[in-house]
């Protein structure tokens, strides 16, 4: 969170107009006004203020337009089985931030072929890909099927944990090599990909 500079009460005590001295928004000068029940804040960035006392008028008629929004809380309550949703603090829209579901069969299948596009272009070996290809599709693809993770969006940092217990019958060399084929895929396709 930056680092507020200049805060003053406005609307008899209903927001508030800050400008932050730190962060992306150092400078600049915003109103922002506690969401009831919660910690956060709804906020707007106040354009074209250059002191304290003129975003304090201008806090007037960006109060009624986030009021204007609707209540989103309502919506997305705490015990509801979706996620609260995120604000752009600057911007004030709401952000989707939930990672994209892709069946783990498809995500692999399409990591593969990024990778056979990089071996017809001569930067990786086409038996690098095979290897990769039947490391994946025969052994981590059955692996999260056994753990009953079908979606991409259920991966989490234990997934892989036990990946090695389950491997066990494989050389130690195999073991190794499946594990930074996994981890390139991890780190390559499904983060880049959210």
């Amino acid at each position: 969170m930056p680092k507020v500079v200049e805060k003053r009460s406005v609307l008899n005590g209903r927001g508030s107009v800050v400008r932050y001295g730190s962060g992306s928004s150092a400078g600049s000068y915003f109103y922002r006004e506690l969401i009831p029940g919660t910690k956060n804040y709804k906020t707007r960035k106040i354009e074209n203020a250059s002191n304290l006392d003129e975003a304090a008028e201008a806090a007037i008629e960006i109060a009624f337009e986030l009021n204007k929004e609707p209540d989103l809380s309502v919506i997305f309550s705490k015990d509801s089985s979706k996620s609260s949703p995120k604000r752009d603090y600057v911007t004030g829209k709401i952000v989707d931030r939930r990672p994209r579901k892709q069946t783990i069969e498809d995500a692999m299948d399409a990591w593969i072929e990024q990778e056979q596009k990089r071996a017809d272009s001569g930067l990786i070996t086409q038996v690098y890909v095979n290897a990769r290809r039947n490391g994946l599709k025969n052994h981590a693809l059955s692996y999260l099927n056994n753990k009953m993770v079908l979606y991409t969006n259920e991966i989490n940092l234990n997934t892989f944990t036990d990946y090695p217990v389950y491997r066990a019958e494989a050389t130690p060399i195999v073991r190794r090599q499946e594990i930074k084929w996994i981890k390139e895929w991890c780190r390559l396709y499904l983060v880049k990909h959210r």
